[in-house]
């Protein structure tokens, strides 16, 4: 990947902004959220933020995970996989399952569109 922004997340800057969240931008699905598994919830916010912010053509996709799970958001870039919060499952993700998809159109502009309020809130964690 290039010189930008990708080149300066890593999981203990995602698991800290997760951790400086506190589970406040999360939707009440997610009210069992607990410092302890820091990502649990993050995945649609942590992708959509990354994806707003890089430099590189990155395309979403998601994974259905059952009715116990729902669905799990990560990134592609070629095919390399950016999935910051797959540490929240306690078992491995199957990539092969999963599919292309769009963000949700969101009300605040990017460059590469328009993110959601509380994507745009959770990227500032990152700057």
């Amino acid at each position: 990947m290039g010189n930008n922004i990708l080149d300066k997340i890593n999981q203990q800057l995602i698991n800290d902004s997760c951790l400086k969240d506190a589970g406040k931008l999360l939707s009440s699905d997610y009210c069992d959220w607990k410092p302890s598994n820091p990502t649990y919830g993050y995945c649609y916010l942590v992708s959509e933020a990354i994806y707003h912010i890089s430099e590189e053509i990155l395309v979403p996709h998601i994974i259905n995970l059952g009715s116990r799970f729902g669905v799990h958001w990560f990134l592609k870039y070629n095919d390399a996989i950016i999935d910051y919060t797959a540490n929240q499952f306690n078992f491995s993700l199957d990539y092969k399952l999963a599919r292309k998809c769009e963000f949700l159109n969101g009300s605040i502009e990017t460059d590469k569109g328009f993110i959601s309020i509380r994507g745009n809130k959770f990227l500032q964690y990152l700057m």
